[in-house]
């Protein structure tokens, strides 16, 4: 719990949402809500996780999402933000 809150105070935290049809497929934009991370990465994170979206299907799409995200904010940052991604199903 303590390691967790370090973490979240010092990196921050990116939650994404994705939206998906029945068979796993994005049927919007992901919604982006960030935490403790400068404004200035929104864009750069943003477009890594529509890049790891794809429009198409994956089995593990919420780990790529997380890992393309954590990815775009250390290559700019230089920190690694806590990633939590949800899937709703509509």
């Amino acid at each position: 719990y303590a390691r967790a809150r370090r973490s979240l105070g010092y990196a921050g935290f990116i939650g994404i949402t994705l939206v998906l049809d029945r068979k796993g497929h994005v049927v919007t934009d992901p919604v982006l809500h960030l935490e403790g991370i400068p404004d200035a990465l929104f864009e750069p994170i943003e477009d890594a996780v529509l890049r790891a979206v794809n429009g198409k299907k994956h089995s593990d799409l919420e780990e790529k999402v997380r890992i393309a995200a954590r990815r775009a904010a250390q290559a700019i940052w230089g920190k690694k933000p806590i990633v939590r991604v949800e899937s709703v199903e509509v």
